[in-house]
Formats: structure tokens, C-alpha cells, sequence
């Protein structure tokens, strides 16, 4: 199983975790919880692929589940020690949720997301479990929302993204959205059409509806937990170049790196008086970049607020041919 698959199955494990705590606090009057929620396990033929130790309900909106266990054909993929889940609203008008995952794994006990290049450029091969937090409040009646998701990597990285949304009805039914994705064929089978597994078309065909949500107010922060000093030291020793004759070839090095990420936060300043212009306190987040990429900042916290909502359909296309006309479109702030 690739590095993707198992990426895949790993994300299929969270969103079945909020699935688990979405049917057992839509039962949480009855004592049939349990039972409804292997009902539902039975019907999208996924009940062999999710296991755990403990499932409990309080009265107050709360559910906790205990060593949840994701497998493939029998095998072990993934692991959670914890989720909680509560905060639970599904009424005509509203839904809400928050669900923390901790200590996602893969089968090895280590972090799935050391099987990334983002993670392998800091020279992490191994890495503890990471922890994810994901929260979402949509208001159906005035059609808006919020989503937060926040992780946590040990010894690399901590980040947190939050939006502001728009035009939200069409993710308001979250249950029904993963309930279609299931239902398209065993979410952790080898049902596929030309290799390509049904129900990963089917939550394609989900996240393609997105692309009419408008984003009104974005914020993504991002602190360092070793990987920014590791993958720094790793670029500097294997591709910085120095000459033979170099008697003290580490601070030659860091004299080139410097002298790079200088010259590259000139060339935004310069960008800023330019085509950025129109991009509030531009000049103030190439300064930004500049120290938390000198290692000088631990830190970088990234705020947008566009002039009006910007779809994601809109942002993602345009991003995709145009780097300079989405950050205009978006007018992002770094700090």
C-alpha cells in the first residue's frame, strides 16, 4: 500500500471517528446507540474495517471513543487512542460539532504523516503519532459558517487553520455527505473503477460540490517544533556547494543560505511597491517570511480577509494559473 493509500485510508479513519459521534449523539436519548451505530456499519459494509475498545455517551453531548482501529483487508492501517467528540448541535438550523483525534498512527505506532515529502525534507523518516482537531458551527439560517482544524506533530510542526464561510448549505449535511461517500462501495474495498477505488470517487464527487462555499475571512498559523532548524541544516549541507579549498566550510554556508533568503525578501519588498501593491502591509509580511525562514521566528501566522467573498472553486483555479493573481485576489497578511 502506498504512501497515498494509506494517506487516504488514515483520513477515512478520522471522518469515520466523526461519523461514529454523529450517529451516537443523534441516538444519545436511547440505549440503542451502540447497536444504531453497527446498524449503520452493517448497511455501508464498513463494520469489518472499524473497530474499538470503548464507545461512551454522556447525557451532556458527549461522546468518547477508545482504541479505534482502521483496517484493510484485514490488516491494521491505522490506530487512534482517544477521540472525543461533543459540542453537538443538528437542529433544521444548525450544526455543529468538535472532534479531537489523539495520537493518530499508522500500523508501526509512528505518525502517518512522516510518509510525506513535507516531513521527509527535515529528514524525518520516523516520527511520534500526531494529534488532529477539527471544529465546524454552520448557521443554515443566515447560510454561513466556521471551520477550525488544528494539528499537532511532535517534534516537527503545530498548525491551525480557521475560515469564515459563506454560502454553506451544500457541506451543511455532513452525515449525509460521508454517508454518500460511503455508499458508493466499501470505503476501505477493492471495489474500483480503473484502479481508482468507488468510494474515493464518490467523496471526489463530494469535495467538487464544495467549490461554491465563499471564503470571507481566512487565518492559518504554523509553529516550529524542530522541522524549519532540521530541513534548514539539511539544505545547507546538501545543497549549498563550497569549494575544496573552503577553510570553515559550515560558516560558508551559512553565509551563502543567509545571503539567499536576503536577497529573496529584497525581491518581495520589491514585488510589494509593484504588482502587490494593493496588498496591505505587504512590505511587513516579506519581513515576515524572511525571519521565520533565517530560523530567526519560530512562528508565522498568515491572515486574509479579501474585499468579498472569494469562492473555493475561484481561488483554487486561479491559483493553479496564476500564483501572483490569487495572493491579489486574497490579499494575504503575514505576521
Amino acid at each position: 500500500m502506498n504512501s497515498r493509500t494509506k494517506a487516504l485510508a488514515i483520513g477515512g479513519g478520522v471522518a469515520a471517528a466523526a461519523l461514529i459521534g454523529w450517529i451516537v449523539l443523534s441516538n444519545i436519548a436511547t440505549s440503542r446507540a451502540e447497536d444504531a451505530l453497527y446498524e449503520v456499519l452493517d448497511e455501508y459494509n464498513i463494520r469489518q474495517n472499524v473497530h474499538w475498545r470503548d464507545l461512551s455517551a454522556s447525557p451532556f453531548g458527549k461522546v468518547e471513543i477508545t482504541d479505534l482501529s482502521i483496517n484493510v483487508m484485514g490488516k491494521t492501517v491505522a490506530t487512534i487512542d482517544n477521540v472525543e467528540i461533543d459540542d453537538f448541535t443538528n437542529t433544521a438550523n444548525k450544526k455543529s460539532i468538535s472532534l479531537q483525534a489523539k495520537n493518530i498512527a499508522n500500523a508501526e505506532g509512528l505518525s502517518p504523516l512522516a510518509d510525506t515529502e513535507y516531513l521527509l525534507a527535515s529528514g524525518m523518516s520516523e516520527a511520534p503519532p500526531f494529534s488532529l482537531n477539527a471544529k465546524w458551527d454552520f448557521d443554515l439560517r443566515d447560510d454561513e459558517g466556521k471551520v477550525e482544524i488544528a494539528f499537532k506533530q511532535p517534534n516537527a510542526l503545530e498548525g491551525k487553520v480557521s475560515l469564515e464561510l459563506e454560502n454553506i448549505k451544500v457541506v451543511s449535511n455532513m452525515r449525509q455527505n460521508l454517508m454518500n461517500a460511503f455508499s458508493s462501495g466499501s470505503m476501505f474495498g477493492s471495489s474500483s473503477l480503473f484502479g481508482t477505488p468507488i468510494w474515493m470517487l464518490g467523496a471526489q464527487s463530494a469535495l467538487e460540490a464544495l467549490g461554491s462555499v465563499g471564503v470571507r475571512k481566512a487565518e492559518a498559523s504554523v509553529k516550529d517544533d524542530g522541522y524549519v532548524e532540521r530541513a534548514i541544516a539539511l539544505h545547507k549541507r546538501y545543497e549549498i556547494p563550497v569549494t575544496l579549498d573552503e577553510k570553515n566550510p559550515d560558516k560558508a554556508r551559512d553565509k551563502i543560505y543567509e545571503k539567499t533568503i536576503d536577497d529573496q525578501v529584497d525581491a518581495c519588498k520589491k514585488a510589494a511597491d509593484t504588482r502587490f501593491r494593493n496588498i496591505p502591509k505587504a512590505e511587513s509580511s516579506c519581513k515576515a517570511i524572511g525571519k521565520f525562514l533565517h530560523g530567526k521566528s519560530s512562528s508565522l501566522t498568515l491572515k486574509s480577509q479579501p474585499n468579498r467573498p472569494v469562492t473555493l472553486s475561484t481561488f483554487f483555479e486561479t491559483a493553479s494559473n496564476s500564483p501572483d493573481q490569487a495572493l491579489l485576489l486574497m490579499a494575504p497578511v503575514l505576521d
